[in-house]
């Protein structure tokens, strides 16, 4: 089975009897998947439909795509000829005459044409068209029984058509003058070929009884005499002609008859170069036995690849579209089968160790992000200072001016107080031609020993600044004070509920600290 195109079932259902070929057309190839031969019980449509459905079960056909024949006496073929048209106005035409036929039989038909042949007669151009004409109520009847086993009718055309369609993956393009000699139980076909285009259609019977073989096969080798003839109306110039047999029985004695009497050259059809048989493995021995059974189902398969005449639903003269063919029928060999799953194990590994390289070079790289975040965190606080001073740069304006002693003297105590120190009163004025400085501030720690040494290192850095002189130092202040440390409580929790409020205070932590008073005095010389 092809992946990605299920093929057509192709049926032949004449003379009671089951002739179904499941294949497809691969570029020039044809395929053949499964074929079944067997009887019906009974001529019934709904018993035929039944046992067709059972047919595909067994065989496992997935195809939902089907190709039918129909066969009687009412299914009639005809050709005209007319002068060179297009072909739009060519439809109409053809149309005219074939409803004229239809009025006069009285039945509603079906039908449908192709060109054949564009030949010259003497000095006048003509046009050869061939029309396939068949009651709408045996197609109707065809296209329901199909849908009843759930298959898509895709083709519905005649026996002949579909010999003269088999002929390619038969004889290839088949030069020449050919005659194909079709033998059913009880209907035989005899169609004229020239250059592969159809020339002329003989149908013969034979009478039923247990004569009917026998009966079936004089007819055969009368109407074979009589092809000559035909031929010879239309192609006096070319007399060589070949016999291409096929049916079901009495090939081997029409053969030898038509050598004979004939002396024709006579050949029973078997699969050619374009019939590709490899799917059916074993089968492929068996199939070649009863190849000639099998002609019309493989005109079929052929038929339904390409424009021609059909008489069923879809529209006419209207080629099927071609589904995506890919062929994997490699795979049954072990060597490829093992090889495409190497190919397979081998991509998934490669993706895996993909996988896991670059997870590891994200691990990396996160470390390696983890390690630049404290870099990172200083530029940002470097970046926010200098943002801070360009605010404050552009808050001063022009008092940047270095004359201005009490911005320089602001800009460097702000860099000598340390955090726990608090500047509470700064103030400058001029003293005898000299700027005057007085600090008073405070410094608060958790106890007197804290409080001296902070105070102690800012005093130091004071006075020993060469742009101070003069530094006087008044008695400093001394006090220790209490506060609650924070609370772990909710406090708006803690406000909305009255008693739970006391309750929180009450259990916050006192903490005593100390606190340092101080008043500086010094000129300075800001510079």
């Amino acid at each position: 089975m092809r992946f990605g195109s299920p093929g057509v079932i192709a049926l032949d259902l004449a003379s009671n009897r089951l002739r179904l070929l499941h294949g497809s057309v691969s570029a020039a190839a044809l395929k053949v998947y499964t074929f079944v031969a067997e009887d019906f019980f009974t001529a019934n449509p709904e018993n035929v439909a039944q046992q067709l459905g059972a047919v595909l079960r067994r065989e496992g056909v997935r195809s939902s795509a089907a190709a039918c024949v129909l066969s009687g006496p009412e299914v009639v073929h005809r050709v005209l000829e007319f002068p060179p048209m297009p072909l739009k106005e060519l439809g109409p035409v053809v149309g005219r005459e074939i409803r004229l036929l239809g009025e006069t039989a009285g039945k509603e038909v079906g039908f449908d044409w192709e060109v054949i042949e564009e030949s010259q007669g003497g000095n006048l151009e003509q046009v050869r068209v061939l029309v396939a004409i068949a009651p709408k109520s045996q197609v109707d009847a065809t296209v329901e029984m199909l849908r009843a086993c759930r298959l898509k009718p895709v083709l519905v055309t005649t026996t002949p058509l579909a010999l003269l369609r088999s002929l390619k993956f038969i004889r290839g393009e088949a030069l020449g003058l050919h005659v194909v000699l079709y033998l059913g139980r009880e209907q035989g076909y005899l169609l004229g070929l020239r250059h592969g285009a159809w020339g002329f259609l003989r149908e013969f019977s034979a009478r039923s009884g247990d004569t009917a073989e026998v009966d079936l096969l004089e007819e055969a080798a009368r109407e074979a005499s009589r092809a000559p003839l035909y031929f010879g109306q239309r192609h006096r110039e070319e007399h060589k002609i070949s016999f291409l047999l096929g049916g079901e029985h009495k090939l081997e004695a029409l053969k030898a008859r038509l050598e004979q009497e004939l002396g024709a050259e006579a050949e029973i059809v078997r699969p050619g170069g374009g019939v590709d048989l490899t799917p059916l493995k074993e089968r492929g021995a068996a199939f070649r036995e009863s190849f000639p059974m099998f002609l019309v189902a493989l005109g079929l398969v052929a038929a339904s690849a390409e424009p021609g005449i059909n008489l069923g639903p879809q529209a006419p003269r209207r080629a099927l579209i071609p589904r995506p063919q890919f062929d994997v029928s490699f795979l049954q060999r072990p060597v490829w089968l093992f090889l495409v799953i190497f190919l397979v194990i081998g991509v998934q590994w490669f993706l895996d160790s993909s996988e896991a390289k670059y997870r590891r070079l994200l691990e990396n790289r996160v470390a390696l992000y983890a390690e630049w975040i404290p870099a990172a965190q200083g530029a940002e606080g470097s970046r926010g200072l200098h943002e801070n001073e360009k605010l404050l740069g552009r808050a001063l304006g022009e008092s940047r001016a270095p004359d201005v002693s009490w911005v320089i003297l602001f800009k460097w105590l702000s860099r000598l107080v340390p955090p726990d120190l608090v500047l509470q009163a700064v103030s400058l004025r001029t003293d005898q031609g000299k700027w005057k400085a007085q600090l008073n501030g405070e410094v608060v720690a958790t106890d007197l020993y804290s409080a001296q040494a902070a105070f102690n290192r800012f005093y130091q850095a004071f006075k020993g600044s060469p742009r101070v002189e003069g530094v006087e130092l008044l008695p400093l202040r001394m006090s220790t004070f209490t506060e609650l440390a924070p609370a772990a409580v909710n406090i708006a929790q803690t406000s909305a509920e009255g008693a739970g409020a006391d309750k929180g205070e009450a259990a916050r932590k006192e903490i005593k600290k100390t606190k340092i008073g101080f008043e500086l005095r010094a000129y300075w010389s800001g510079k």
